[in-house]
C-alpha cells in the first residue's frame, strides 16, 4: 500500500506546478491579453530609438566625412541644378514616405560602391561589406567613410525588414540620413571621379 501512495504523491508533486501555471493562466486571460499589445510597443519603441540612434551616429560621422571632403577642397562632381532639383526630389519623397527615401537613397550608395569597386577590378557582385573591405584595405576608401557607410547600412537593413508602419520614422529623421548618405556619396564620388 505504502507503494501506490508514494506513486500517487509523485504524479501529484509532478503535476502541481504544470496546474498552477495553467490556473493562473487561465484566471490572468483578460489580464495577460491585455498587455500583450503593450509589449509590443515597447519593443517597436526600442526599435524606434535604435534607428534614430544609428541616424544620429551615422549624422556624426558625416560631418567628419564632410570635413576631410573639404579639407582635401574637392570638386563636386554633379552641376548644381541637377544636385539641387535631385535635392528637392529627395526631401519631397522623405515628406511623403521617410522609410522609401532612405530605401532609395540605399540603392544609389550601392550602386557607387559596385562602380567603384569595378574601378578597383574587384567583383562588384561580392557582398557590399567585402568590397568596402577590399577598397578599404587597398586605402581606396578612407576608415571613417566606412564607418559611416556601416552604419546607414545597418539603419537601411532596419527599416527594409520592419513594416514601415511599425517603425514610424518622421521626416526629420529621414532627411538627416539622406544627408549622411550624400556625403557619403560625394566622398565615394571622388574617389570613383580620380581613377586608378
Amino acid at each position: 500500500m505504502d507503494i501506490w501512495l508514494d506513486f500517487v504523491a509523485k504524479i501529484v508533486a509532478a503535476l502541481v506546478w504544470p496546474l498552477t501555471t495553467v490556473i493562473v493562466v487561465f484566471a490572468l486571460r483578460k489580464s495577460i491579453t491585455a498587455l500583450v499589445p503593450k509589449i509590443e510597443e515597447f519593443n517597436l519603441g526600442s526599435l524606434r530609438m535604435k534607428i534614430k540612434q544609428e541616424i544620429a551616429e551615422a549624422k556624426e560621422l558625416a560631418k567628419e566625412v564632410n570635413a576631410q571632403l573639404e579639407g582635401e577642397a574637392l570638386e563636386k562632381s554633379h552641376a548644381t541644378d541637377t544636385v539641387s532639383a535631385e535635392s528637392a526630389r529627395k526631401r519631397q519623397l522623405a515628406s511623403l514616405a521617410p522609410e522609401a527615401a532612405i530605401l532609395a537613397q540605399w540603392t544609389e550608395v550601392e550602386y557607387v560602391l559596385k562602380q567603384l569597386a569595378e574601378q578597383e577590378s574587384l567583383n562588384p557582385r561580392s557582398p557590399l561589406s567585402k568590397i568596402l573591405e577590399q577598397l578599404v584595405r587597398a586605402e581606396v576608401v578612407d576608415i571613417q567613410s566606412a564607418k559611416l557607410f556601416k552604419t546607414l547600412r545597418v539603419v537601411r537593413n532596419e527599416v527594409a525588414h520592419t513594416p514601415a508602419e511599425r517603425i514610424g520614422l518622421d521626416t526629420y529623421f529621414a532627411l538627416d540620413y539622406l544627408r549622411s548618405a550624400d556625403t557619403l556619396l560625394e566622398s565615394l564620388r571622388a574617389v570613383l571621379g580620380q581613377g586608378s
